[in-house]
């Protein structure tokens, strides 16, 4: 089969991206109706398994539409069990003898195969918390803290023993198609690929030398570092303009317009931030009047505290 154009499978993305519907059959005993699915497909001897993007549900794909799947699934492979995305329509029922039901997808149409791309990774509240490893390396010793959060934000702190600030990077997590946990940096534009077995976090790069092995400390904390840091001096501020706000309740996405909603307490707030972050005039137009949400601040706050320990 053809690959779509790229207008057809532009309108097919908008919509039917990782959708779920909400039941299996009509109320009326009709036969359910098909829509648009688009996951992850791996075709073994034993078995066919599909896995939606931005769930990372898991099927039995089954259905008259494995017929034209199955050829290009083999054309495509370069590996046993091998995970491609997939585009079809189907809809969700269960399949097998009644003694050992498996929810399936059942296909009707299959509409275009890519060997080369994947869904991104979801996060697995299973795995969330915090992971820290102590090691040596050619400067001295060094410590690394990931904090995985269950909404799919991380937080890597870096530190090392000659008494410099900890280095601090904000990037998302999640679990792709392998069970990989991955964690992508887009400010350095990098991802890193661990394996997870009983609150560790395995190293999964080839080439790297020794594996490096993070284990789980306890739940993430957001009120660690910098960002608890900001948050606390946000809730006080928005306190001090009567507003009742916990520091523990603020997200990096919080708008500061909401903690703030009055001219007056933004004027306050922009006077505190010119204090506490120590920024001069032609810094406040350029840096602090872009910020908008908590995370801006805390990245402001980061180079604060950098610049401090200088």
């Amino acid at each position: 089969m053809r690959p779509l154009p790229f207008a057809a499978l532009a309108l097919l993305l908008s919509a039917g991206a990782c959708r779920t519907p909400s039941g299996t059959d009509a109320a009326d005993g009709a036969a359910p109706r098909d829509t648009n699915w688009i996951g992850e497909a791996r075709i073994t001897a034993g078995d066919t398994t599909i896995r939606l993007c931005g769930s990372g549900k898991r099927y039995r794909l089954t259905g008259p539409a494995l017929d034209s799947l199955a050829p290009k699934y083999r054309y495509f492979r370069t590996r046993p069990g091998q995970w491609m995305k997939v585009w079809c329509t189907g809809h969700l029922g269960v399949v097998g003898p009644a003694g050992r039901p498996d929810s399936a997808l059942i296909t009707g149409t299959f509409q275009h195969l890519d060997a080369s791309l994947q869904c991104d990774p979801v996060p697995d509240g299973r795995m969330a918390g915090s992971y820290a490893v102590d090691f040596q390396d050619p400067t001295g010793a060094r410590s690394v803290r990931f904090d995985l959060f269950e909404d799919g934000l991380v937080t890597m702190y870096t530190s090392n023993g000659h008494g410099s600030a900890t280095v601090e990077e904000d990037g998302r997590w999640g679990v792709d198609s392998d069970d990989r946990v991955i964690l992508a940096w887009p400010a350095r534009e990098q991802s890193m690929r661990y394996a997870y077995t009983e609150g560790t976090l395995t190293s999964d790069m080839p080439g790297a030398g020794s594996a490096v092995v993070l284990r789980r400390t306890g739940p993430a904390d957001r009120m660690y570092g910098a960002f608890g840091r900001t948050a606390r001096w946000l809730a006080a501020q928005a306190a001090a303009s009567g507003q009742a706000v916990r520091a523990e309740d603020l997200r990096p996405s919080t708008r500061l317009a909401t903690l703030f909603p009055t001219p007056e307490s933004r004027t306050a707030l922009r006077a505190a931030a010119a204090d506490t972050l120590r920024l001069n005039d032609q810094r406040m137009r350029l840096e602090w009047d872009a910020v908008e949400d908590v995370q801006g601040a805390t990245d402001l706050m980061r180079m604060r505290i950098r610049l401090a320990a200088h």
